[in-house]
């Protein structure tokens, strides 16, 4: 069922601002969850919206929606994790964010590491019986 209480932020721009900030734009698309209305002359021709809104409105037309599909749950991790990291910041205002940061980065390197050894150990060959 559609979150029918989904209300995202949009704002308008013309194509020439547009153009001028695209990287800009698809930042606060991705990270904002913002719609950006593009206008040539007035008149809005193009939407910029995030890539969980457009497989949202894919699946309701009954559209084909295999190739976002990815890219979406990517996009709803991303909102999970920075809302979780907002809501412990919250609750830790005294961390100071570049330790957090340093700490979050020695834990995934420890991650990797271990995921890199697991999957890389070598594997002793079967001792023949005598």
């Amino acid at each position: 069922m559609a979150n029918m209480s989904y209300s995202p932020r949009v704002r308008t721009m013309n194509a020439t601002r547009a153009k001028n900030t695209f990287g800009e734009m698809l930042r606060e698309a991705y990270q904002s969850e913002q719609h950006i209305i593009i206008e040539k002359t007035g008149m809005p021709v193009a939407v910029l919206v995030p890539i969980a809104d457009y497989e949202r409105m894919m699946r309701a037309l009954g559209g084909d929606t295999s190739g976002v599909a990815t890219a979406s749950r990517t996009q709803t991790a991303q909102a999970n994790l920075r809302a979780m990291l907002a809501a412990s910041h919250a609750q830790m205002p005294d961390v100071d964010e570049s330790e957090a940061e340093q700490d979050i980065r020695l834990a995934i390197s420890e991650a990797r590491r271990a995921k890199h050894t697991a999957a890389y150990k070598p594997k002793r060959p079967a001792r023949r019986k005598a």
